[in-house]
C-alpha cells in the first residue's frame, strides 16, 4: 500500500515537471525589446565619451548632436557616470529615457565637477541619440 501511495506521488510530480516543461517560452514584448536596446545604447555612448573616440561617437548620435558635443572635447580626462534610467518613454518614432548623472572633467587648467538631469531621445529605428532635453552629460562648460 505504501509503495502504490509512493508511485502515486512520483507520477503526479513527473506529470507536472513535463506539463510545465512543454510550454512556448515567454519573450520580451517589443516595448521591453527596445528598453533593453536604448539601456545598452547609454551605457555604449558613456564609454566611448569617457574614451573620448569621436570616430565611434558619431555613429551612435544624429549629426547636430555629434557636433555640438564634439566642440566642447576640449577634456583631457572624463569621469562619468550615467544612472539607470528612471523612465522611458516609447513612441512610433522616439525613445525617450529620463536619468540622471554626474561626471567629472579634468581640463589643462582646472576640473569641473557637474551632475544633472535630463531627457535623451534616441530615434527608434536606428537608436542613434538624436537630441537631450534637460541638463546635456556630454557638454561640461558653464554655458551651454
Amino acid at each position: 500500500m505504501l509503495k502504490r501511495a509512493w508511485l502515486v506521488i512520483l507520477l503526479s510530480i513527473f506529470t507536472v515537471f513535463t506539463a510545465c516543461a512543454g510550454k512556448e517560452e515567454i519573450r520580451p514584448s517589443e516595448e521591453a525589446e527596445a528598453s533593453f536596446k536604448v539601456i545598452e545604447k547609454i551605457q555604449l555612448l558613456e564609454d566611448i565619451y569617457s574614451k573620448r573616440d569621436t570616430v565611434k561617437l558619431k555613429t551612435l548620435m544624429g549629426e547636430d548632436l555629434f557636433n555640438k558635443i564634439r566642440s566642447n572635447m576640449d577634456f583631457r580626462e572624463v569621469k562619468l557616470n550615467i544612472s539607470y534610467p528612471r523612465i522611458i518613454w516609447i513612441s512610433n518614432e522616439k525613445i525617450r529615457v529620463n536619468l540622471n548623472w554626474n561626471g567629472e572633467w579634468i581640463f589643462s587648467n582646472k576640473t569641473l565637477r557637474r551632475s544633472g538631469l535630463g531627457i535623451f531621445i534616441f530615434d527608434r529605428e536606428s537608436m542613434k541619440l538624436i537630441d537631450i532635453n534637460g541638463d546635456n552629460p556630454f557638454v561640461p562648460l558653464e554655458i551651454e
